[in-house]
């Protein structure tokens, strides 16, 4: 079974641009640097309940996954975070996976208050 992150519906650039502020609370989303199939991605964790990638080079388009279809979040081996899908796992690399799991476990845990 392939992994890959590319089955989900991909945002057009002109439609949504890259927030670094939420436009209720005024507060600042974290951006954590991380590696997917060995391209550098910019994961925004918290943006309208979802966990948004962004991939530097012009010619991707960014992705969306929504927190409701994340089944699970692991820390695994060495720098290595998952995301657990209903059939497919999204494997990410960095060093800040420690952070992004915390903030992704917070933003999930809020989701069921």
């Amino acid at each position: 079974m392939p992994r890959n992150i590319y089955d989900y519906e991909p945002l057009d650039d002109i439609q949504y641009e890259k927030k670094e502020c939420c436009e209720t609370c005024l507060t600042t989303y974290p951006v954590y640097k991380m590696k997917y199939d060995n391209r550098k991605v910019d994961c925004v964790v918290n943006d309208s309940r979802e966990v948004v990638f962004y991939m530097p080079s012009t010619n991707e388009t960014s992705i969306r996954i929504p927190y409701s279809d994340i089944k699970q979040i692991e820390l695994r081996g060495w720098r290595e975070l998952v995301l657990v899908l209903s059939n497919r796992e999204v494997v990410l690399r960095g060093s800040n996976r420690k952070k992004m799991f915390s903030k992704l476990r917070e933003c999930l845990m809020n989701q069921l208050l």
